[in-house]
């Protein structure tokens, strides 16, 4: 996907979901200094992007396209007037990692939902446990057919095209331009 596509359906995405949070939701994982100067409390979100294993560039891409958009976000004055913070936990492209990351950015940092994903594996069992803490899950780059079908909720969000959507435009692309 294109990075300044992504960008922007990454800052749509928190400017929604800034609205959604409630008032406590990231305070708790956050120092009391990291409060705006106002007095809101920050958005705190949980970046899961793979720094190792199989995927590692790819995560690190992932890594700086949200973090680029958070940074815009809060040029403009973050979510519903509160700047986002992040924190990033390597899943090092393992499932198991994957989801014990994932728990504890939610029990311990407290963020108020979590963002990344390169891996259909890790972001399957990112994911299951977002689904069972009731914490939204923005899937960012999973091309599994599954991750948006039959694993997908009431609270994951995938944006990237699937190995079908791929496929499709593909063989569209090829027949327009080859006959």
């Amino acid at each position: 996907m294109n990075t300044r596509i992504a960008n922007l359906a990454l800052a749509a995405a928190l400017g929604i979901l800034g609205a959604a949070c409630n008032k406590k939701a990231g305070a708790t994982g956050s120092s009391p200094s990291a409060a705006a100067a106002d007095g809101k409390a920050p958005i705190l979100i949980g970046i899961t992007a793979d720094a190792s294993g199989q995927y590692a560039n790819s995560g690190d891409s992932d890594k700086r396209g949200i973090i680029m958009a958070i940074d815009e976000m809060n040029a403009k004055g973050g979510a519903m007037g509160r700047p986002i913070k992040f924190v990033h936990m390597d899943t090092e492209t393992t499932p198991a990692t994957g989801s014990r990351i994932a728990e504890r950015m939610i029990k311990q940092d407290k963020v108020a939902f979590i963002i990344g994903g390169v891996s259909s594996g890790v972001a399957n069992a990112v994911s299951q446990v977002a689904q069972k803490y009731g914490v939204i899950y923005l899937n960012t780059n999973i091309s599994s057919p599954s991750e948006a079908g039959e694993n997908c909720h009431r609270i994951k969000f995938v944006w990237d095209g699937n190995g079908n959507n791929f496929s499709q435009a593909a063989v569209k692309s090829a027949i327009g331009t080859f006959g």
